[in-house]
């Protein structure tokens, strides 16, 4: 007897994270994009948090309805940085993991 499919409790509408400049530097400054795609428009993303290289993210909304935060990487440390994004929508909060 085979299982039922499983569905995903709450299927949210993806977003583009992209990074300026594309491959940052250690000990620079970037920033960081959080771009709604998709089927976004029933689902908006309401606010962004995170943290990056264990520092928090301070994102503003841009005209263009994208979240950008200024971040900096450490001058020492391991060859990639943690990324680590809350995307709240409706009241629900997705948490999502990057390496950069």
């Amino acid at each position: 007897m085979a299982a039922p499919p499983a569905a995903a409790q709450f299927d949210a509408p993806a977003v583009v994270v992209r990074t300026s400049p594309v491959t940052p530097a250690r000990g620079r400054l970037g920033w960081i994009e959080v771009v709604p795609s998709g089927g976004a428009v029933s689902r908006p993303l309401h606010r962004v948090e995170g943290e990056a290289a264990d520092e928090p993210l301070h994102f503003s909304v841009a005209p263009n309805g994208a979240f950008k935060a200024l971040f900096g990487l450490p001058v020492e440390g391991p060859d990639s940085v943690e990324l680590s994004l809350r995307l709240e929508r409706e009241g629900r909060t997705d948490t999502t993991l990057l390496t950069l």
